[in-house]
């Protein structure tokens, strides 16, 4: 490992600046840059707007850094991202609802009932995207429901949908086994209504003490 550090082969990944406490995300910043080496390499990230006030807190930026910031998704490779995860041919409802999404126009000129207003709108973010390829890229969705507007006349209602689906598709998504080379595949099957469960209790401890936390240790 030494080896490897010293040879510059490996690369260091420090995830969620912004999840930790606003002291020591200033804390950090100093630390890098009296460590790091004109040589060395590592990858940040962290919230836009935390990172702007980490930066301000520090009074000083990280040295030689390069600062890149994800954009909004537009519709057109949104689509373009879901016809990839879709077989060859996906069916005609598919190719319906990704036709419609790739001719959404942009937020401020879409016509009032536009049809794939909401799944555009959800789309936009990473994890939108990521919603939508995890609960209806499944045997049996019905992807038509996407562009229903009777359904699903806000983003907001749409994102909500597909949180309440989340966990049935991804439980359906990892089936159990015992390769010892796959050590975070379930062991088990478990039942949906209980992980709900499991999960809402544990996010109701984190945010309804005294001082709500991210901290689950």
């Amino acid at each position: 490992m030494r080896a490897l550090a010293a040879r510059g082969h490996l690369l260091p990944v420090l995830d969620g600046l912004d999840e930790l406490p606003e002291p020591a995300q200033t804390e950090v910043i100093g630390a890098l840059n009296r460590s790091l080496g004109g040589d060395d390499q590592l990858i940040l990230t962290s919230r836009t707007a935390e990172f702007t006030d980490a930066v301000t807190g520090a009074g000083d930026v990280i040295t030689s850094a390069v600062v890149l910031e994800s954009r909004p998704l537009d519709s057109m490779v949104a689509a373009d991202y879901l016809a990839s995860c879709l077989p060859p041919e996906p069916g005609p409802h598919w190719q319906h609802t990704l036709t419609t999404l790739r001719h959404a126009p942009l937020p401020g000129r879409r016509p009032p009932g536009y049809p794939a207003a909401a799944v555009a709108d959800v789309a936009e973010t990473p994890l939108g995207l990521w919603l939508l390829r995890t609960v209806y890229i499944t045997p049996g969705a019905d992807p038509s429901r996407l562009i229903d507007l009777a359904r699903f006349p806000t983003a907001s209602a749409l994102r909500a949908h597909l949180f309440d689906r989340l966990i049935p598709a991804l439980i359906t998504a990892r089936p159990p086994g015992d390769n010892p080379a796959e050590p975070f595949r379930p062991r088990r099957r478990h039942d949906p209504e209980q992980v709900r469960r499991w999960l809402g209790y544990l996010a109701h401890h984190l945010t309804r003490q005294a001082t709500p936390t991210r901290d689950l240790a």
